[in-house]
């Protein structure tokens, strides 16, 4: 039987979700991973942004954004590279 494992940080730590074959699920909490990834998993997901997108934001974390609201983080744009500080970043967004 696989078992499939979701992970997402958070300000104090790891949440996981979990689902197997069969349609068992839940979910688990740790303030570090290594608890979490010792459970039994054919896979683990862990949730991150992956590369600065020049312009714009992820249509997947739009749509998040939606449904769940604020707490979506949309990611860092590629330009913030360019600015100066937070000041102007805030300004240029």
């Amino acid at each position: 039987m696989n078992s499939y494992l979701g992970l997402d940080g958070f300000r104090f730590g790891w949440v996981a979700a979990w689902i197997d074959d069969r349609g068992d699920h839940g979910f688990d909490y740790s303030p570090g991973l290594t608890r979490l990834l010792a459970l039994p998993h054919a896979r683990a997901m862990i949730d991150m942004p992956i590369g600065l997108n020049p312009a714009g934001y992820r249509l997947c974390d739009l749509r998040a954004r939606e449904l769940i609201g604020p707490a979506v983080f949309l990611g860092a744009r590629r330009d913030l590279w360019t600015l100066a500080d937070m000041a102007e970043a805030n300004r240029h967004y």
